[in-house]
């Protein structure tokens, strides 16, 4: 490890370059991505043109549920970091927002997980990862799960595709989700059977530490997966009624339950997805006569306020971070150095509360 102490001189300048890279590289990509939209003038005119006292409040309450999504997580990530460290709800949710920051330029936002972990002070930052992991996965399942039973419905009642491919496709998905429901709850099975691979070691104290949540606070963690779920649906509810389309809610919900249930399986980046959003979205839509031009104004407003803003907070917060002083991850896996220990709290202590 001395060699990568050697250019600890020059660590200040390439943080402060990286950092500096990443904002402009923020910033012209979304500024490409909007203004290189197609009909992104009638977009914004869609816009104007709905922003009226009498359903302004419907973007303002979208807006609202922004928060309350990314708090919800922020209370999701608190939750499994107890066991480790306690850590303010601010400063939580400053992680949630760095993690953001950096998943817009990953496949499937994997870069949230070295987000997060930026703020950490007694928690490894390997250890942060895995928990990170944990709890992606619980959203996943939740996403995954109730956006199968939309996709069904939209397939049989408005989709008209045959009943046999419906079942099949719904069954095999179904089975794969009960597997993942049942490794969720018994995640202790996971070292047991890692053990035999020939880089276990290296991870062992990670696996072991997810091994270690009871069942109630992993019931909890899917708790709050369903709560974000069901905000974000409201949110699409609420711009597709804000831009005039004219539905129930039952269809409403529906659609928008089979759009995410297509944006989650199908890998993309999160900060030039827009075009796959719109159209996913066009596809169901399309078969209940909605206007396509509100269908695509929902759809980018809605990637402006869950994605775009909030990662423009979470590089302000990049900025500000000091990273300097931080021990290297490097340092976590050599296995020639000290072992880590595990900074884990009896979890009946945590369940306790």
């Amino acid at each position: 490890m001395k060699e990568i102490y050697r250019y600890k001189k020059w660590l200040p300048t390439v943080i402060i370059g990286t950092k500096i890279l990443l904002l402009v590289l923020l910033i012209y990509v979304l500024y490409h991505q909007i203004t290189g939209r197609q009909h992104i003038n009638e977009l914004w005119g869609m816009l104007q043109q709905h922003l009226q006292w009498e359903n302004a409040w419907l973007l303002l309450l979208t807006i609202a549920l922004m928060l309350v999504n990314w708090g919800i997580e922020t209370l999701k990530w608190q939750q499994l970091l107890r066991p480790l460290e306690t850590i303010p709800f601010y400063r939580a949710f400053k992680a949630i927002l760095c993690g953001i920051s950096l998943s817009l330029f990953t496949p499937n936002r994997i870069g949230e997980f070295g987000g997060r972990v930026l703020l950490l002070q007694k928690a490894s930052k390997l250890q942060g990862i895995a928990l990170t992991l944990l709890g992606s996965m619980s959203q996943l399942m939740v996403n995954c799960s109730i956006g199968l039973i939309g996709f069904a419905l939209f397939g049989i009642y408005y989709a008209t595709f045959s009943p046999q491919l419906v079942l099949i496709l719904t069954s095999l998905i179904a089975g794969v989700l009960i597997g993942v429901f049942w490794l969720y709850y018994r995640l202790h099975y996971i070292p047991q059977v890692a053990k035999y691979l020939p880089f276990f070691e290296r991870f062992k104290q990670y696996v072991d530490l997810l091994s270690q949540f009871p069942k109630s606070t992993l019931s909890f963690i899917l708790l709050l997966s369903m709560l974000r779920y069901a905000v974000y649906t409201l949110q699409y509810i609420l711009l597709i009624q804000f831009f005039g389309v004219e539905t129930n809610w039952l269809t409403a919900v529906i659609m928008i339950t089979g759009i995410f249930f297509i944006q989650t399986i199908v890998p993309s980046i999160a900060i030039v997805e827009l075009g796959i959003r719109g159209n996913v979205a066009l596809f169901f839509w399309t078969f209940v006569g909605a206007n396509t031009l509100s269908i695509l104004s929902a759809t980018f407003v809605l990637w402006l306020i869950n994605l775009v803003l909030p990662a423009l907070l979470g590089m302000l917060v990049l900025l500000s971070l000091q990273l300097l002083g931080k021990e290297p991850i490097l340092n976590e896996i050599d296995l020639n150095k000290e072992k880590t220990k595990v900074l884990t709290k009896p979890l009946s202590v945590v369940e306790s509360r």
